[in-house]
């Protein structure tokens, strides 16, 4: 079976690959089953609330990077969480654990993140993957230990099994390996 990897930079205004797949979805479908979309970086807090219905009806895998960029100073009432969940329950939207010590207000050891990446993974535990943005090329000053991330998941999965799901399972799922 075919599988296609869409990758697209959410940052405003760009969202041609969205409107294109979009307006399309069905054709992309059949000239590529299953088509798998993933959402690269880019997300301003904004973004993926204020362009949810440019994608939000497509119904092939939609891969959402960074965890939708929540705030995690406003906790449950973040729209990009609300908006995130909504999404997961849909059944094709996926989440990438990514980016929690950019998203992290408080700094190490990130600890304000980890309500946000467990809403989602008791949501969807089988559409979570993780991910680090890893060798962190856009860091200016010193790069995180990405050791350390990997117990952020750690922290965020609460048990060995989750964390083997999210680390190998889920992505051989999503990625068809």
């Amino acid at each position: 079976m075919a599988r296609a990897e869409i990758l697209s930079r959410l940052t405003a205004p760009s969202y041609g690959t969205f409107i294109l797949l979009a307006n399309c979805g069905a054709r992309a479908r059949r000239i590529v089953p299953p088509c798998s979309i993933r959402t690269r970086r880019g997300f301003s807090r904004a973004c993926i609330v204020s362009s949810a219905a440019k994608y939000e009806n497509l119904d092939v895998p939609v891969l959402i990077d960074h965890m939708a960029r929540p705030d995690p100073v406003r906790g449950k009432e973040d729209p990009n969480l609300q908006k995130m969940l909504e999404l997961l329950s849909k059944g094709n939207f996926w989440v990438m654990l990514s980016l929690g010590e950019k998203t992290s207000k408080k700094g190490k050891p990130w600890d304000d993140v980890i309500p946000i990446a467990r809403a989602y993974i008791e949501a969807a535990p089988d559409r979570c993957v993780w991910g680090s943005d890893w060798p962190h090329p856009t860091e200016t000053e010193a790069k995180p230990d990405d050791a350390m991330l990997l117990d952020l998941l750690t922290d965020w999965c609460g048990n060995e099994e989750t964390r083997h799901r999210i680390l190998v399972e889920n992505p051989a799922a999503l990625y068809g390996f």
